[in-house]
C-alpha cells in the first residue's frame, strides 16, 4: 500500500500558490485514490504531534519550530523525526512530497531512520529568484567566480543557491512548474534529467462567459460605466509584483485615454500604492483580498490582465485569466515568459524591471491593447482560452497525481 505525505507549512506562504497546489493534489486524490493520503501541517501545534481526520484524509499537526539555538534545533529535529516516524508504517510504500526549501534537517533525519521512504520535491520558487529574475546569466557569472572575488551581495546569492541545492540530495524525483525552472536544474544545478519532471500548475474550468447585456449589468452593479475598459492586476501587494510601475504607466495612459479603470486585487501593504495613486484615485480601485466568487465576477468584465512581476514560476492568476479568455500583459521573466505566446494570448514587457523604459513599455502595451480592433481582441481572447484548455486545465491534473504516486 502506497502512502503519500504532503508537507504543508502553517508558517510559510502557503496561503498563496502552494496552498492552491496542495488543494488541487488533494482534490485529485479524492477523485481517484491510489493509496493513503496524509497532509503534514508543519508549525501547526504547540507541543505534540496531533492527528486529525477529514473526508478520509489524515492530517498530522507538527509542533512549532524553535531555531533560536542551533544546537537545540538539531536536537529538536532528531526528536521530531523520531516521533514522526512512529506515525508511519515501514510495511507501506511511503512517499513524502516537499513544497518548501526548509525542514532539511528534519527530513534528513527521517531519511536516516526510514531509508525506504521516497522523497519528491515540488519547486514552487527559488529563494534567490527575486534577486535574479530572468537574468540567469547573472547567476552563471557569479557561480563561475572565485568566492574571494564576490561582493557581499553575490555571496548572499551563492549562499541561497547552495542551501536550495543541498535539498536536492533528498530527492527521488523533482517536479518543476516551468521550463525556466527545468533549465536551472539541468544547467546550474547539473541534476540528472531522468529525475526531473515538468508539470504546469492546473486549475478546474470554472469560467462563465456572460453575453454583453449581462456583462454590462455586472459592470453597473459594480459601479463601473458600460464603456469603461477594465485593466486588472491580481496578487499580493509587494514590491516584486511591479505595482508601483503599473500605476505610473496607468497615470500616463490616462492622459491619452479617459474611459479606463485600473482594478488592483490583493492584500498586503497598501500605503505606498495608495500614495502613488493619490492623484488618480478616482480611476484606481483597491479591493483588498476578496472571495473567489467575487474575483470570478471581476474576470467576467475584465478587458486586460497585467502582471508586471519580477519573478513567478507558474502563476495561478495568469491561468485564471486565460481560463476567462483575458488578453495578458506580463514581464518577460522566469516562468511568466513561457505563459505568454507573443501576439496570440498577450504580449511581454522586455525592458529591465523597474527602469523608466519598463514603465514606458507597460504604458505602450496597455495603449496598444485598448486601441485594438474588436476583431483583434476577439482573436486574442480565443487564443488565451485555448492555451488554458491545452496546458493548464484540471483535465490534465491526473498527470500530476500519477507522478506523485509512481516513484
Amino acid at each position: 500500500m502506497k502512502h503519500l505525505y504532503i508537507i504543508d507549512d502553517i508558517a510559510q506562504a502557503s496561503c498563496y500558490g502552494v496552498k492552491t497546489y496542495i488543494t488541487q493534489i488533494i482534490a485529485s486524490w479524492k477523485s481517484s485514490p491510489q493509496g493513503k493520503l496524509t497532509v503534514v501541517k508543519m508549525n501547526g501545534s504547540d507541543n505534540d504531534i496531533i492527528e486529525t481526520w477529514s473526508e478520509g484524509i489524515r492530517f498530522l499537526w507538527i509542533p512549532k519550530e524553535d531555531e533560536e539555538n542551533e544546537i537545540h534545533y538539531e536536537e529538536y529535529c532528531k526528536e521530531l523525526a523520531s516521533a514522526f516516524t512512529t506515525c508511519m508504517s515501514e510495511a507501506e510504500q511511503n512517499i513524502i512530497q516537499i513544497n518548501f526549501f526548509r525542514h532539511s534537517m528534519f527530513l534528513n533525519n527521517i531519511k536516516e531512520m526510514m531509508p525506504s521512504c521516497k522523497f519528491i520535491i515540488v519547486i514552487h520558487y527559488f529563494d534567490w529568484g527575486l534577486d535574479i529574475g530572468n537574468d540567469l546569466s547573472k547567476m552563471e557569472k557569479i557561480l563561475n567566480k572565485n568566492i574571494s572575488e564576490c561582493t557581499l551581495k553575490e555571496k548572499g546569492f551563492l549562499r541561497l543557491f547552495t542551501i536550495n541545492g543541498s535539498f536536492f540530495h533528498f530527492a527521488d524525483r523533482i517536479i518543476c512548474l516551468s521550463e525556466y525552472c527545468k533549465y536551472i536544474l539541468l544547467n546550474l544545478y547539473h541534476l540528472n534529467k531522468e529525475m526531473i519532471h515538468l508539470s504546469y500548475n492546473k486549475l478546474p474550468d470554472n469560467a462563465v462567459f456572460p453575453n454583453n447585456e449581462i456583462r454590462n449589468k455586472k459592470k453597473q452593479n459594480m459601479f463601473f460605466h458600460d464603456n469603461e475598459k477594465i485593466i486588472l492586476f491580481v496578487g499580493r501587494l509587494e514590491s516584486n509584483k511591479g505595482i508601483i510601475f503599473l500605476l505610473k504607466a496607468f497615470r500616463k495612459l490616462l492622459n491619452d485615454i479617459k474611459n479606463i479603470r485600473l482594478v488592483i486585487v490583493g492584500g498586503g501593504e497598501y500605503d505606498d500604492y495608495i500614495c502613488e495613486a493619490s492623484d488618480i484615485a478616482a480611476k484606481v480601485v483597491f479591493t483588498g483580498k476578496i472571495t473567489q466568487n467575487r474575483l470570478y465576477d471581476l474576470y467576467q468584465i475584465t478587458d486586460i490582465g497585467v502582471l508586471p512581476s519580477i519573478y513567478e514560476q507558474c502563476s495561478y492568476v495568469m491561468i485564471e485569466m486565460m481560463m476567462y479568455g483575458i488578453p495578458l500583459i506580463a514581464t518577460n521573466t522566469s516562468g511568466l515568459s513561457e505563459m505568454i505566446h507573443e501576439k496570440e494570448n498577450g504580449t511581454k514587457i522586455y525592458a529591465q524591471f523597474g527602469s523608466q523604459q519598463f514603465i514606458e513599455e507597460i504604458y505602450e502595451k496597455l495603449k496598444a491593447f485598448i486601441t485594438m480592433s474588436d476583431m483583434e481582441i476577439s482573436k486574442m481572447k480565443k487564443h488565451s482560452r485555448e492555451l488554458y484548455l491545452k496546458k493548464y486545465s484540471l483535465s490534465a491534473l491526473n498527470q500530476i497525481n500519477q507522478e506523485l504516486w509512481a516513484v
